[in-house]
């Protein structure tokens, strides 16, 4: 079965992952459960996946595997809010730099979708090497064009 496969228990593990956080979110949607804290809710949960026999141990295993989510659940709404208004200033940052420079502002947007794409599968935002990656990123990004004109 394609379950079982390591590409569909990938995806079936996030996605029983997302659904256990979307049902903590909404125990306490505006204030959150506090920074750090993903890694310990549902520690005794054991999620079941449809059509198999496996199971995965703990409802969040380390973290969300989602950004946006981890955020919401960690910090509550206002924390979302935060990180939307982030993610709609790298936007509008990526489509000023290809106004500037189409070459290297397809790279600057290239790298801001990556960017987003990986944030939102696979690691979590409070990794301390991801966060460092992150802000390296960010200064190749802005020094790219500063050293251009």
């Amino acid at each position: 079965k394609w379950q079982e496969t390591p590409t569909g228990s990938s995806i079936i593990h996030r996605l029983l992952i997302w659904e256990f956080v979307g049902d903590e979110i909404f125990n306490r949607p505006l204030v959150g459960h506090g920074p750090g804290t993903s890694r310990h809710i549902g520690q005794n949960i054991i999620l079941n996946v449809p059509n198999t026999k496996q199971e995965i141990k703990g409802g969040i295993p380390l973290h969300p595997h989602n950004n946006f989510l981890e955020i919401w659940l960690e910090l509550g709404f206002l924390g979302i809010i935060i990180i939307t208004a982030l993610w709609t200033k790298i936007i509008q940052y990526g489509i000023k730099m290809r106004k500037e420079s189409y070459i290297i502002g397809t790279g600057i947007c290239s790298s801001i979708v990556t960017i987003f794409i990986i944030s939102n599968l696979s690691f979590g935002i409070f990794q301390a090497w991801w966060m460092s990656s992150l802000a390296l990123i960010f200064l190749i990004m802005f020094q790219s064009l500063s050293s251009k004109k």
